[in-house]
């Protein structure tokens, strides 16, 4: 590899959150194509074990790791220009480096660094992976004690525990446990877009990684666009239009993205305020005029988009892409041909491949474009295809999560869905003897629920327990609810008539209202099941002009009560905690099995259950208080009974 005249050497930044791997890409590209690793990560560990720097930069770098302390002013240039100085002096000018930039802050800082030692920045390179292939990786990687140097399931030491090259101990980093690493995910993904974009736009090349590979296939790939010198900085998709929508199951915000070259188009759809956020749930869902229009019983894509909606909506925020891609992207009429030749015998796949046109064919490129108009850092991913995450990756769009969708089972989708199960790698479907009325057009289902009353050391230790598995925290929003009532007829069924405000951003002027009617069915050993209708909208207007408008109807309010809620969610369960002037209770919501697996994972099985409403729970206090209930429950209370002045009394009940 030859130097330009001006530049006295390259550079190659690797960026991704810990555990995508850029430590053994930058090893095998310094072992294959001889280009010399700096690691800030090996550097840092130097300096502690006193191999490099002196006792001021080691109790700097403790402080950092320890205790989170800021590293002062130009202190990481300062150590990485000494570390390359030394190295052009031995003769290397081809460099790679991983973990700086780690931030915004620090991106002026490299850019100096660029330029004062006169490098050429040969490419940036972005990895992208699910948050369980991070913790994987993360769990299964050990570092010497002595050099630094890391060992993990690719780059194994010859002797088991024991480092190749110093024959030191190998131990895991005092920052790879699980609340450690979340928060190193977490403050990553927060703050690094704008470096990226920054360095980005000064190199000579950039491209995004599939994390989730094998590393070797990722190496692979990383030579394959190196050699292609590939610069993936366009946005080739604008955003031409905007609106409202009211729909079926709630307001969305309506935008249309257009193809400045060839003028192609597709719908983004989003409810909440989804800027500058990570954990987002994304559907990125595919046009299928027979199933969405015509209702047709050939799929499952209608059933699939409508749940996608629900689910947004019930989480408060969220988007859809809606791509115009028919048949996968073959088009309406090689779609028609293709199920003609499903009549015959042929499957999904087979009649594709019998017309001559692969099984997929369907491009990603606006989501890219889309998610960064948004400065949407990370999402959760809405899908049982493993084939679209893999190509979300691609992109270098980081994915949390994945959010499975069940399938409705009709006659005619059968061989379908298992043709998607079997040749094209997806989740299992929903199974006929489990299979729900998922309300693809009316919005009513079956609830489980378990309920726990908590002090807040308990629900501390929860949500320390959160963090243990991975689940992610995907809300935290202020609620106001009130029940209504008309001559007690909603009373006497044992059912609810309720208004909710939800307000995730306190300065901005949008609420969120959800109108639901609950009717209760049972409660037994701390679990409630009741079924629900609900309609969900955002508006700037007050509630109180809604709330006009009921009485005019002859209802009345009955009661309400505000809470700040928490939610913590993915594919399986849905953990809301739930703050209110008496105290916490939290809920776990899914399927029984999982209710009670999860349970058990977040160490609640010895708190307190109680499967009534908050408003039960309040009227027992004041019972134990002495005082009369009062129909608002309210922060502003000075006189609110709290439930941890009373849980010994409350216990012994």
């Amino acid at each position: 590899m030859k130097n330009t005249t001006k530049h006295k050497g390259n550079l190659i930044i690797i960026f991704g959150p810990p555990g995508s791997g850029k430590s053994t890409q930058s090893v095998l590209l310094e072992e294959k194509m001889g280009y010399k690793y700096v690691s800030w990560g090996r550097i840092t560990r130097n300096i502690m074990n006193n191999k490099f720097g002196s006792e001021d930069d080691k109790t700097i770098v403790v402080n950092n790791i320890k205790h989170n302390f800021a590293y002062p002013d130009k202190y990481t240039k300062k150590i990485i220009t000494k570390v390359f100085s030394e190295e052009m002096k031995a003769g290397n000018s081809n460099f790679i480096i991983d973990g700086f930039p780690k931030r915004t802050s620090e991106t002026k800082e490299c850019i100096e660094i660029i330029k004062e030692l006169q490098l050429n920045l040969q490419c940036v390179i972005n990895i992208a992976c699910t948050e369980k292939t991070l913790f994987k990786r993360i769990q299964n990687r050990k570092y010497c004690e002595e050099c630094g140097r890391f060992f993990n399931d690719l780059i194994r030491p010859k002797n088991d525990g024991i480092c190749d090259f110093d024959s030191g101990k190998l131990v895991r980093r005092i920052d790879d446990e699980p609340e450690m690493v979340k928060q190193r995910i977490n403050e990553y993904l927060n703050d690094i877009s704008p470096a990226i974009q920054l360095l980005s736009d000064m190199s000579e090349s950039y491209f995004s990684i599939n994390g989730d590979q094998d590393e070797l296939l990722i190496f692979s790939d990383i030579v394959t666009k190196l050699k292609s010198r590939n610069k993936d900085t366009f946005s080739l998709f604008k955003q031409v239009g905007h609106t409202l929508l009211p729909t079926l199951y709630g307001y969305f915000d309506m935008y249309v993205y257009q193809n400045i070259i060839n003028y192609e188009s597709h719908i983004v759809l989003t409810c909440g305020d989804v800027n500058n956020k990570r954990n987002i749930p994304v559907r990125i869902h595919s046009s299928c005029v027979t199933g969405e229009i015509f209702h047709s019983e050939k799929c499952d894509c209608g059933s699939q988009l409508a749940q996608a909606l629900l689910y947004i909506q019930k989480n408060g925020e969220g988007m859809i892409l809606y791509l115009s891609q028919e048949g996968r992207g073959i088009n309406i009429i090689n779609k028609i041909k293709a199920y003609d030749l499903q009549q015959k015998g042929f499957d999904t796949v087979s009649a594709n491949e019998f017309l001559g046109i692969p099984a997929e064919m369907r491009s990603y490129a606006v989501v890219k474009d889309v998610l960064k108009d948004f400065s949407i850092k990370s999402i959760r991913l809405i899908t049982n295809n493993p084939d679209k995450v893999s190509k979300v990756l691609d992109l270098g769009i980081n994915i949390d999560d994945t959010i499975e969708l069940e399938s409705d089972h009709f006659v005619f989708n059968e061989e379908y869905l298992k043709t998607k199960v079997d040749k094209m790698m997806h989740s299992k479907a929903l199974t006929d003897d489990k299979k729900k009325a998922h309300s693809t057009f009316v919005g009513v289902h079956l609830e489980i629920e378990k309920k726990y009353l908590l002090t807040k050391e308990e629900v501390c230790i929860v949500e320390e327990n959160c963090n243990k598995i991975s689940l992610p925290q995907t809300s935290n929003q202020y609620e106001k609810n009130q029940n209504f009532d008309r001559d007690g007829i909603f009373a006497k069924e044992d059912a609810r008539l309720r208004l909710r405000t939800k307000i995730s951003d306190l300065d901005g002027q949008t609420k969120n209202f959800e109108f639901t009617y609950k009717k209760r069915i049972s409660i037994e050993n701390g679990i409630k099941k009741e079924t629900e209708l609900n309609f969900d909208f955002s508006s700037a207007q007050r509630s109180e002009n809604l709330i006009e408008i009921f009485k005019v109807v002859g209802l009345a309010e009955k009661d309400c009560y505000e809470r700040i809620r928490k939610t913590f969610s993915n594919n399986e369960i849905q953990l809301t905690i739930d703050q209110f002037p008496f105290g916490y209770i939290a809920e776990l919501e899914g399927d029984e099995e999982k209710v009670l697996q999860y349970e058990s994972l977040l160490d609640m099985g010895n708190l307190i259950q109680y499967g009534k409403s908050c408003d039960d729970v309040y009227a027992e206090l004041c019972k134990i208080k002495g005082v009369l209930p009062k129909n608002v429950i309210l922060f502003n209370d000075q006189e609110m009974p709290l439930f941890e002045d009373y849980k010994e009394i409350w216990m012994k009940k």
